[in-house]
């Protein structure tokens, strides 16, 4: 942790003066906070894992200042401010398909075609201009494995798809990063700490969260006391909503997430 200030000089320190002593007595660098699980350093340390997630989230967006450039890359009317779904009347209702920078969020009954659309987004935007990004995917679901036989035989059967036989613009199922989280816990830890990491390696265009709610109504749920939990519910989605909106306007990608209804 005394490495801190010599990474980012101007980290408000104050803020966490009853945790700095603790973390620098058990040699615990910077690069230790933003790559262990919060709980396994609050064991460590003894230290509330709340004020820990402050303190990570702190150095996150300090780092992530730092690393923003003062100028855009490009220019916004560079690059497309949609992602085509594949399907023209799809795209017509959406108003030219999925937009960037914002949260898109579908919802319907188990086996009304919520999956084909997402696993169309990940080919899609794939492709340039006018139907994509040029950017990468990444799947996060809170059930199943991403159907990567269903991706590859959309592949080989969408006409659009079909147009891009150049190896350079052709979408490919390598460029679909994907992830699994079983429960809150997992599925916290991925967004928090995970996704940022993927997003300052791979140009990513997309991200899909499948579904949004099912872990949050599993884990509350499963504590009972139904009142209290609905409210805490609530608040935490509230919290994963602004997370989610900040990651779609820092990175200019689309966010997409569904929820299933009975």
């Amino acid at each position: 942790m005394t490495d801190l200030l010599q990474i980012l000089p101007s980290f408000p320190l104050r803020p966490f003066a009853a945790l700095i002593p603790t973390i620098e007595q058990q040699a615990l660098t910077t690069t230790d906070l933003l790559t262990l699980h919060p709980a396994d350093i609050a064991k460590q340390t003894r230290l509330p894992i709340l004020d820990l997630k402050r303190l990570i989230a702190a150095i996150q967006a300090s780092l992530s200042d730092d690393l923003s450039p003062q100028q855009p890359l490009l220019q916004p009317a560079e690059e497309p401010k949609v992602i085509s779904t594949l399907d023209e009347g799809l795209d017509a209702a959406l108003g030219g398909g999925v937009p960037v920078g914002v949260i898109t969020e579908i919802t319907g009954e188990s086996g009304a075609g919520k999956t084909q659309a997402l696993l169309s987004l990940c080919l899609a935007v794939q492709l340039p201009p006018p139907h994509g990004l040029g950017r990468e995917a990444l799947y996060i679901s809170t059930e199943a494995a991403l159907a990567t036989s269903r991706l590859a035989q959309m592949l080989n059967s969408n006409p659009i798809l079909q147009q891009y036989g150049d190896p350079e613009t052709r979408p490919s199922l390598d460029a679909i990063h994907s992830a699994v989280t079983p429960d809150l816990e997992t599925q916290d830890h991925i967004l928090d700490f995970q996704v940022p990491v993927l997003l300052s390696r791979h140009k990513i265009g997309l991200i899909i969260l499948d579904s949004v709610a099912a872990n949050y109504r599993a884990e509350f749920e499963r504590q009972g006391s139904h009142g209290s939990n609905m409210a805490a519910r609530s608040a935490e989605l509230v919290r994963l909503g602004a997370l989610l909106r900040d990651l779609a306007r820092r990175h200019n990608l689309a966010l997409y997430t569904t929820t299933c209804t009975s």
